[in-house]
């Protein structure tokens, strides 16, 4: 799948990307900032693409998350995070966050003093799923 952390309004994301537990050719950015606004996508590439495609182009109609196999969200830059688990979504305020593969020790990482990037570095090092390229981003 992947890591993607959020700490003190910073996103960090490695670049990896897997398929039937196999590694893919070349690497995937796997979340987009609109106006200060990230939406993040860990998991099936076509659903990540989707999800990105969707927030880019204005959130128009509600999204569904067709299955389990992929972490969606939103966060905001006062932090408030959305989080899409089927056709349910859910709303909360987040110190720090993260989602895919590696997200338990990202955010032990983070929580023991590591930043977003520090936490991805971190979780590279112990998920198979996580690796290639970090990315960094913030509001």
């Amino acid at each position: 799948m992947t890591t993607i952390a959020y700490k003190d309004r910073k996103i960090a994301s490695d670049c990896g990307i897997t398929s039937y537990n196999h590694v893919a050719d070349g690497f995937m950015r796997k979340f987009v900032n609109k106006n200060g606004v990230f939406a993040l996508a860990a998991g099936n590439v076509s659903v990540v693409s989707h999800f990105l495609d969707w927030f880019k182009d204005g959130c128009k109609g509600i999204y569904h998350n067709k299955g389990d196999d992929a972490d969606l969200m939103i966060i905001t830059p006062d932090g408030k995070a959305v989080i899409f688990a089927g056709t349910y979504m859910s709303l909360s305020k987040c110190d720090c966050i993260a989602i895919g593969s590696g997200a338990q020790i990202a955010i032990g990482a983070m929580y023991a003093g590591a930043s977003a990037l520090e936490a991805v570095k971190i979780a590279r090092k112990v998920d198979a799923h996580t690796f290639g390229p970090i990315i960094t981003d913030s509001h």
